[in-house]
């Protein structure tokens, strides 16, 4: 074994320690959150931004790193230099906004730069893929107030100390330049797998498989669904940004509008983009981890578009409660042993239904939170 592998072999353990004592903040303690879960406020310049995470996460992100470098260089062999240069190459093709975010992060917690950039390109250099993400959305007949609403389970493979169990963040930006956003994500890590805005947008990826076609390097796609939590007050937006971008990871995306009481799939297969509407017979769209031809992209394996979680609440039978859909997510046909994380956006009552402790996580207990202060909601 080579010495830098050797190095961050001996730092495992001690990573992993860290990580089981990290102390909760003062967020967690005033709104009562689980033991698992934790929040922070930040507003301003993005370097600020990232400079408030990175010092109040610096233990945990200090630990993260280490145990994600040995991470990806057993799941790639390749040496951690390799991996930083790797890295470099989907540098260029970030926003400013998001570099400088980066940089505050790695100010905060006494990092480089580079250590952060790894962090955040993590799932693109490895593509650790989510197992069997599922996603729904629904509203008019389907809903018991005709209110859209966002359900999402997080499925990802456990890693050893299970560091993403054990440290859940919600964190609430309120950028200089952009609408405010809250993302669920984990310390260090800037863009976004799941979230919601101001508007009522919200977004979350599912992964579609590599075809192991040679791409360029481009866009990690969590940063581009960060601007769209940042920059798209509509659905027409949202879908007219993921158009004009060509984000590096496969994905299949749902993106909802609760204003609009309406959502598509956005699919992303190498770069190129294909959009699936709902079926004008129901009002609900869902999403897994198979490309469908209603999206329009030539691809391997299509599945069935309403499968499996659009059938499960068809038999489930509507209309739906936030609270019912709770039946839809830890549904058989939905639910997989390894759901890390399962999400209920509620935007038009300006709350969500957060389930992070039974294992799997739709089987647990969902505590209630708030989305945005009531001095932060866009009037009507």
């Amino acid at each position: 074994m080579s010495k830098p592998l050797t190095r961050i072999c001996q730092s495992f353990f001690l990573t992993l320690l860290l990580l089981t004592i990290a102390t909760p903040t003062l967020a967690q303690a005033e709104a009562q959150l689980p033991a698992n879960v934790t929040e922070i406020k930040v507003a301003g310049q993005p370097e600020a931004i990232g400079r408030a995470v990175g010092e109040t996460y610096a233990q945990q992100i200090r630990a993260f790193h280490p145990l994600f470098l040995q991470l990806a260089a057993r799941e790639n062999r390749d040496e951690p230099a390799e991996l930083y240069q790797q890295a470099q190459r989907f540098d260029q093709f970030i926003a400013e906004a998001d570099r400088a975010e980066m940089r505050g992060v790695a100010a905060g917690a006494g990092l480089k730069y580079e250590d952060v950039l790894f962090l955040n390109t993590f799932y693109s250099l490895t593509q650790t893929a989510p197992i069997a993400c599922r996603q729904i959305a629904l509203w008019g007949d389907q809903t018991t107030t005709g209110q859209l609403l966002h359900g999402r389970n997080l499925d990802w493979r456990q890693y050893p100390g299970d560091p993403l169990g054990r440290n859940h963040l919600i964190l609430r930006a309120a950028p200089e330049s952009g609408h405010r956003f809250i993302q669920l994500t984990w310390p260090g890590m800037t863009s976004v797998l799941t979230g919601t805005n101001e508007h009522g947008i919200s977004v979350a990826f599912n992964t579609l498989a590599p075809t192991g076609k040679k791409r360029q390097a481009a866009e990690p796609t969590f940063f581009t669904l960060k601007r769209v939590l940042r920059d798209c007050a509509t659905l027409e937006e949202a879908l007219e940004l993921m158009r004009r971008s060509t984000p590096y990871d496969n994905g299949s995306v749902l993106i909802s509008s609760a204003k609009e009481r309406s959502a598509a799939v956005v699919e992303i297969i190498d770069g190129r983009i294909g959009v699936r509407r709902p079926l004008k017979s129901v009002d609900m769209i869902g999403n897994a981890n198979h490309p469908t031809r209603e999206a329009g992209l030539v691809a391997r394996n299509y599945g069935a578009a309403n499968a499996p979680i659009c059938d499960a609440a068809l038999a489930l039978k509507g209309p739906f409660t936030p609270e019912r859909v709770k039946q839809i997510m830890a549904d058989p046909r939905v639910l997989n042993a390894d759901n890390l994380m399962s999400l209920i956006f509620v935007p038009a009552e300006n709350r969500m239904l957060l389930g992070v402790q039974g294992s799997p996580a739709a089987k647990g207990e969902f505590v209630e939170m708030p989305l945005f202060e009531l001095q932060e909601q866009e009037p009507e």
